[in-house]
């Protein structure tokens, strides 16, 4: 749930002066790993629910509730500065 946003993030980053296609890419590099994220939070509550791990499903939960609020803050601040990025470039 970290490494693999991480790493999308950090292949698709410019490196150099922002453009409105780098800003893009950014922006849909971050989405992309934050769905991962959720995504993947979303299987393993499902997956131990299904194997009817009762007394691990809880603090699976907490987790999950905490990884799908954490990664749609980042998605509403990556919308926030794409929309920043692309008012300065243009």
């Amino acid at each position: 749930m970290v490494l693999i946003p991480f790493v999308v993030a950090l292949i698709f980053t410019s490196y150099h002066t922002v453009t409105e296609e780098s800003a893009v890419r950014q922006a849909f590099a971050l989405v992309a790993g934050q769905t991962i994220a959720m995504l993947t939070a979303i299987a393993v509550v499902t997956m131990t629910a299904v194997e009817r791990r009762w007394r691990e499903l809880p603090p699976f939960l907490v987790i999950a509730a905490a990884v799908i609020s954490s990664a749609v803050g980042s998605l509403t601040r990556t919308g926030e500065q794409l929309l920043q990025l692309l008012s300065t470039v243009a």
